[in-house]
């Protein structure tokens, strides 16, 4: 067994042992009588608390000892792993420029045909244009893998002599990914852990991955 793992685990049935000595020892004063504390080893409530420790130990092992694709893929694992949750953005990642232009290369430069195709059919006037689909981010970092971009442009659009067209306006676009194990790091724990069941608290705890910014489109031609 990994020695670390070895620690970990005791480390934690050493708290568990402790936590329940003192229930027991606060107990026994207020009876006014002694007792002996190794009579009363730690005993779970339950068969999901059973779990939790184990886990929770050979996660951390994992954590330490797994060949991470980049520092911000081990990042974002070690928050799922230890149940962090919530939301991050691309910026704090220091991701966001690198997908805009990943996003410009897969969806942006179609977008902006479409928009200025949809101008010509109209004419002259007021419009809007938008998409949502999935691409794959996975070039830009593995964990990202199929994120949805979005994106809504409001503009105008203006017939211009010797049949050319203009449309000028601005987009804003939005980046949405969640975070559920894209490495499949989970299962390596549990298998290490020996746990073969999946409930809420024996798990990492998914997460969103966000962030928005705008473009300006002037397109004559």
């Amino acid at each position: 067994m990994d020695h670390r793992g070895t620690t970990l685990e005791e480390a934690l049935r050493k708290s568990l042992a402790q936590e329940h000595a003192g229930r027991h020892r606060r107990h026994a004063m207020e009876q006014g009588r002694s007792v002996d504390l190794e009579v009363f080893p730690p005993r779970p409530t339950s068969h999901k608390q059973t779990l939790i420790s184990p886990f929770r130990a050979a996660a951390e092992v994992v954590i330490a000892g797994y060949n991470w694709p980049s520092p911000t893929d081990k990042i974002l694992g070690v928050r799922y792993l230890r149940c962090i949750g919530g939301t991050v953005t691309l910026r704090s990642l220091g991701l966001l420029e690198r997908v805009k232009t990943h996003a410009e290369n897969v969806a942006l430069g179609r977008f902006r045909t479409q928009i200025w195709q949809r101008a010509r059919r109209i004419g002259n006037g007021t419009f809007e244009h938008s998409f949502n689909q999935r691409y794959h981010f996975g070039k830009v970092l593995f964990s990202l893998g199929r994120a949805r971009l979005s994106g809504r442009f409001r503009g105008i659009a203006e017939q211009r002599p010797h049949g050319r067209q203009r449309v000028k306006g601005r987009a804003s676009i939005e980046f949405y990914d969640q975070y559920v194990d894209p490495l499949s790091i989970e299962q390596r724990i549990r298998e290490r852990a020996k746990i073969d069941i999946a409930l809420p608290d024996v798990s990492g705890r998914p997460f969103d991955i966000v962030d928005q910014w705008t473009i300006d489109i002037d397109i004559d031609r």
